[in-house]
């Protein structure tokens, strides 16, 4: 009787979750085709680095520059400063530290 009740139970949820995420991509869509190519990319490019779609989307349309986004936790997320310490690229931060502390 009791897994009669969970199953019940799940059942239910995964109704109201896959009714949620139908809403969420139906908005999703109809907002998408307000936006031109340039967007579109950067939420694109947001979902292949592994960020989640809400948060892909928040950070594309923040209205910020690239100056601010670049110092921003979604793009820390998506390029984390590792991926450019393999790539062989110098830090200018780690750089302005290493003059700092000479004599």
């Amino acid at each position: 009787m009791n897994s009669l009740a969970n199953q019940a139970i799940e059942k239910e949820h995964y109704l109201r979750l896959a009714e949620s995420m139908t809403d969420f991509l139906s908005q999703l869509q109809a907002n998408a085709d307000s936006l031109d190519v340039t967007e579109r990319q950067k939420i694109l490019r947001l979902l292949v680095k592994g960020i989640d779609e809400k948060r892909a989307w928040n950070s594309a349309q923040n209205g910020r520059g690239p100056w601010w986004n670049a110092g921003a936790s979604h793009l820390n997320q998506a390029l984390p400063k590792k991926l450019f310490d393999r790539l062989g690229l110098v830090s200018l931060m780690g750089y302005y530290h290493q003059l700092k502390c000479l004599p």
